[in-house]
């Protein structure tokens, strides 16, 4: 019975323990935030987003410059391609001329027989003449295409460059004025690399760029 008794007595002593600190608990976290805490939370949340603005700003403004630069090797690649395929393409039509003509020139002193063998020879003279120039001109339309979609590129990343480089200027501007309010309200504060981004990265383009005609003989 005693026993039981000290069980019983220790529960109720740890309830009337408990009980306050619970409450205590409690009423220390429904506790309303001060005027001058809840302003520093909105002045620390628009310094946030300040942030993450400025962050995308210069995603896009990288994004902008790899297009660019893509679009102008592109153009590079092109430009070789077009010119190695011309060049080959007129090469071939020298040799169909020059072989068109030597086989023309032995029909003419043929006889019958040779004469059929001569026609067979240029028909197939004229079968080869026709897949090789059909290759080479798909070479030719494939590397217009990739000139035109450089060309493309470049003029999309340079309107990007653009656009990113406004974003970026007024998401800097917003940064700026979001960190002068934090340090009126709280001059200790240290905002994350604040230094690194008032410095703007974007800086207007002044290179060529690249996009001239489509090799050396277009």
């Amino acid at each position: 019975m005693k026993i039981k008794f000290f069980a019983h007595l220790i529960v109720i002593l740890g309830l009337i323990v408990f009980f306050p600190v619970t409450v205590a608990a409690q009423q220390t976290e429904e506790k309303p935030l001060s005027r001058e805490e809840q302003q520093l939370m909105r002045v620390n949340d628009k310094v946030l987003r300040a942030e993450s603005s400025v962050d995308r700003a210069q995603k896009e403004l990288s994004t902008a410059d790899s297009l660019t630069a893509a679009g102008k090797q592109q153009l590079i690649t092109s430009k070789e391609e077009l010119n190695s395929a011309r060049g080959e393409k007129s090469q071939i039509d020298k040799n169909w001329a020059a072989d068109k003509k030597e086989l023309e020139k032995q029909m003419k002193s043929a006889d019958r027989t040779q004469q059929e063998k001569l026609k067979q020879e240029m028909r197939q003279l004229d079968t080869r003449y026709r897949e090789q120039s059909r290759e080479v001109d798909n070479r030719i339309s494939e590397a217009e295409r990739s000139y035109d979609k450089g060309k493309s590129n470049i003029e999309k990343g340079q309107e990007k460059k653009k656009t990113s480089g406004q974003k970026l200027k007024t998401a800097e501007k917003s940064l700026s004025e979001a960190n002068k309010e934090m340090e009126k309200i709280n001059p200790t504060a240290q905002p994350e690399e604040k230094s690194v981004r008032n410095k703007s990265p974007f800086k207007k383009s002044k290179e060529e760029d690249g996009s001239g005609d489509k090799g050396s003989d277009q």
